[in-house]
């Protein structure tokens, strides 16, 4: 009988998670495996509270609303032309932790939480490194509207005093126009570069053009 009621309950633990997952506003992209369920559960809900407080309230309410879903389409598109965002914390004094959160396209973008996580660290405070003691990213889905797919990363970053937090507040909006400038002309070259029907002489010429407007 205690073996039968055990695995009741975990059927009935199962059942739980898995309704908690199909009311999740967003899911990830590749399998998770069965062992990791727990974790990732809870991985994935503190990511879409970071993504509530990033993405504006209307919208965040309209993926729960499934009357409104010929309207998502639009939604969206206007989302990805505002692609990519960051936010980050506001500590008072240090030493702290500062949380950098960035939300963009999956799409053409392998590699960006190292490149994030390099230029943060180099460049916040120029001449010295600052350590980033945790780093977490997520490639997902909105539950309610799946056909985009998104990148979320997260790094914290340790500040030591409050001279040099005042130089991170000062310097994080030039590192995030910077890092967002960069994953522009690096989208615009991967998609000009799978391009067939270019040859490679007009492909380096259109990669040029547009990391020019870019930087104009």
């Amino acid at each position: 009988m205690k073996l039968l009621n055990h695995t009741g309950s975990r059927l009935q633990k199962r059942r739980n998670a898995s309704n908690g997952s199909r009311n999740r506003l967003i899911h990830p992209i590749y399998p998770l495996p069965p062992e990791l369920e727990k974790i990732s559960d809870a991985y994935i809900g503190s990511v879409e509270s970071v993504l509530c407080q990033m993405l504006p309230a209307a919208f965040v309410s309209s993926l729960s609303k499934k009357a409104n879903f010929h309207l998502l389409p639009g939604y969206f598109e206007h989302l990805d032309q505002e692609l990519p965002l960051a936010s980050w914390s506001h500590p008072d004094k240090g030493p702290c932790s500062v949380v950098i959160n960035l939300l963009c396209q999956s799409d053409l973008t392998h590699g960006l939480g190292r490149y994030f996580s390099d230029l943060a660290s180099r460049w916040l405070l120029p001449g010295k490194f600052l350590a980033i003691w945790n780093s977490q990213a997520l490639n997902f889905r909105f539950t309610t509207y799946p056909r985009n797919s998104y990148f979320f990363t997260q790094i914290s970053i340790h500040v030591e005093s409050d001279e040099d937090l005042q130089m991170v507040k000062e310097n994080l909006p030039r590192i995030t126009q910077e890092l967002t400038l960069n994953l522009h002309s690096v989208k615009l070259a991967r998609s000009v570069i799978a391009t067939k029907r270019l040859t490679q002489a007009e492909k380096k010429a259109l990669v040029k053009e547009n990391v020019v407007s870019l930087f104009g």
